[in-house]
C-alpha cells in the first residue's frame, strides 16, 4: 500500500510508515534469497508485463536471476527489457554447449527454477514429458536433477478451471513442483505478487514441518455504543512478518484472526475481525474446530471490558465509563486447550517482565516503539529464560520467534 493511504491508514492504526513489506524488507539491508540463484523462465502470457518487476523484487531480495525466454514469448517482451531488470543476458535457445545442463551445475540446493508466468500450453507439455522447446527441456533437466521448480500459472480462468489442467497441475504437483496457485479475479487466473512468489521460493527450500499455528494480530476495538468505541493501536504489521516467516519456514497451516494496515499473503487463512469480543470468540471457536501447535499473541487486545449502550450516547453531557478488568485471551487458551501460547508483552523499560516457565514472551518497549514502523528493540524470554534484547527489523524479530518457536515445539 503506497503512501497515497497514508492519511488513512495513520487515522486507523497509529503512526503510519508508508512502505510495503517488500519495500521495508529490502531498505532494512536484509536479504532473504542472498546466495540463491533463480532461473527465470517465462512463458507467453500476457501477464509476462510483470515480469520486469518480478525480477527485480527478486534481487532486492538477494537473489540472481539468470533469464530464460521462449520465441513466443518474445513476441510479448523484448529481451532487452529482461536484460536490464536481471542484468543478465538472456538465453533463448539450446546448443551443443548443453545449456539447460550447464546452467544448474555449481551448488544446485542453491538454485531454483521459476516459470512465471506459465501457461495452459507449457504446464500440458511438462505433465506429459515433452520437451520440444527449451523451457520444457530446462524442466525435464531440472525435475531429474532434483532442483527446485516453483510454476506460477496465468490465463483465462476457463482454461484454469477445466479438468485438464487440474489433473496436470495435481500431476506435477505430486511430482515435487511447487505451484503459486493464482489469483482468481475479473475472469482470469492471474499471476500472484512478488511478495507471494518470493515465499513461496523460500518456502521450496525449507523442511516442511507439519505443523499448524494460529496468529492473533492488530487492533481491537472495544465499544461504548453502536458508533463510538475505545481501540489499542496497532498496525498488525507483527502479525503479517509472523505469518510471512512461518510460511516461509514450513509450517502447515497459517491461521490469522484480526486486521492489519498493510494486506496480509494471499496464502494466509485470514479471519477478519476488530471488536475485542470477536477476537475472543472466533479465536475459541478456531481452536474448538481445528487442530493448532501453537498460538501467538501479538494483537493488541483490550485489557478492561464495558457494557456497550444500545443507543448512541448524547455528545452533550460529561461521560464517564466504568471499566472492568477482562480475562487475557492468552490464559482462556492456555485453560482450556492448553497450546503453547506466545505473548507480546508492551512495557516501560523500568518494569520488571517475567514470563511463566511454560510461556513464550517477546518483549518491546514502549519508549523505542513507533506504531507502524519497521523496527524496534525486542526482548526474548523462553520458558524463563531471558535471551536478551536486540535492536532489529519487525521481519529478524519474526525470523526469530518462529525459530524458537519451531525449536520448542519438536523437543
Amino acid at each position: 500500500m503506497g503512501r497515497g493511504n497514508c492519511a488513512q491508514r495513520e487515522a486507523a492504526y497509529g503512526q503510519c510508515s508508508g512502505e510495503s513489506m517488500s519495500e521495508s524488507e529490502i531498505s532494512s539491508g536484509e536479504k532473504p534469497l542472498l546466495g540463491e540463484t533463480v532461473v527465470f523462465a517465462m512463458g507467453a502470457s500476457i501477464s509476462i508485463y510483470r515480469v520486469p518487476d518480478i525480477i527485480r523484487d527478486l534481487r532486492d531480495a538477494g537473489a540472481s536471476v539468470l533469464p530464460v525466454m521462449s520465441q513466443n514469448s518474445q513476441t510479448l517482451i523484448t529481451k532487452t527489457t529482461i536484460q536490464w531488470a536481471a542484468e543478465n543476458d538472456v538465453l533463448d535457445s539450446l546448443s551443443g554447449n548443453m545449456e539447460h545442463i550447464k546452467i544448474f551445475e555449481n551448488e544446485p540446493g542453491r538454485k531454483v527454477l521459476l516459470i512465471c508466468p506459465a501457461t495452459y500450453d507449457q504446464i500440458g507439455k511438462f505433465a506429459s514429458g515433452v520437451a520440444d522447446g527449451i523451457i520444457d527441456t530446462m524442466f525435464a533437466y531440472a525435475l531429474g536433477h532434483g532442483i527446485r521448480i516453483v510454476i506460477v500459472p496465468a490465463m483465462h480462468l476457463d482454461m484454469y478451471t477445466n479438468s485438464i489442467i487440474s489433473q496436470n497441475i495435481e500431476k506435477l504437483r505430486h511430482a515435487g513442483v511447487t505451484i503459486v496457485y493464482p489469483i482468481i479475479e475479473d475472469g482470469k487466473a492471474k499471476i500472484q505478487g512478488s511478495e507471494e512468489i518470493i515465499d513461496t521460493i523460500i518456502r521450496s527450500g525449507a523442511k516442511k514441518s507439519g505443523k499448524n499455528i494460529l496468529i492473533i494480530s492488530g487492533r481491537s476495538e472495544l465499544p461504548i455504543d453502536p458508533v463510538r468505541s475505545i481501540t489499542n493501536r496497532s498496525s498488525g504489521i507483527t502479525g503479517i512478518w509472523i505469518s510471512r516467516w512461518a510460511f516461509r519456514s514450513g509450517f502447515n497451516k497459517i491461521t490469522v484472526i484480526g486486521n492489519a494496515s498493510e494486506h496480509f499473503p494471499n496464502y494466509i487463512n485470514l479471519l477478519s475481525c476488530f471488536l475485542n469480543r470477536d477476537f475472543y470468540n472466533k479465536t475459541i471457536d478456531e481452536l474448538k474446530n481445528n487442530h493448532y501447535d501453537c498460538v501467538i499473541v501479538s494483537a493488541a487486545l483490550s485489557d478492561y471490558e464495558y457494557d456497550a449502550s444500545t443507543k448512541k450516547i448524547d455528545s452533550s453531557r460529561s461521560l464517564s465509563l466504568a471499566l472492568k478488568p477482562a480475562k487475557k485471551l492468552k490464559a482462556i487458551v492456555k485453560e482450556q486447550f492448553r497450546i503453547p501460547v506466545v505473548s507480546f508483552k508492551l512495557t516501560h523499560r523500568d518494569k520488571d517482565i517475567t514470563a511463566e516457565n511454560d510461556e513464550i514472551a517477546v518483549v518491546n518497549y514502549i519508549e523505542d516503539n513507533v506504531i507502524g514502523s519497521q523496527s524496534g528493540t525486542y526482548r526474548y524470554i523462553v520458558k524463563g529464560r531471558d535471551q536478551g534484547e536486540d535492536l532489529m527489523t519487525k521481519s529478524s524479530m519474526a525470523e526469530k520467534l518462529i525459530r524458537i518457536i519451531q525449536e520448542e515445539i519438536e523437543r
